[in-house]
């Protein structure tokens, strides 16, 4: 089981998958928290939380 959540924390997600490859974002945010963007297939992904970002 993969999980995350957005930075915020009001969208959770999850998915049984492993991931197709990863990507390093440089954003300001995603270099500090050391994010890695996992691509999946959206079928398998389930979101959590709130729905208005």
């Amino acid at each position: 089981m993969y999980s995350g959540r957005c930075h915020c924390g009001s969208i959770a997600f999850e998915t049984t998958e492993s991931p197709k490859w990863l990507t390093e974002c440089n954003c300001s945010i995603c270099h500090r928290l050391g994010s890695l963007w996992a691509h999946v297939q959206i079928d398998t992904v389930t979101f959590n939380g709130g729905t208005q970002l």
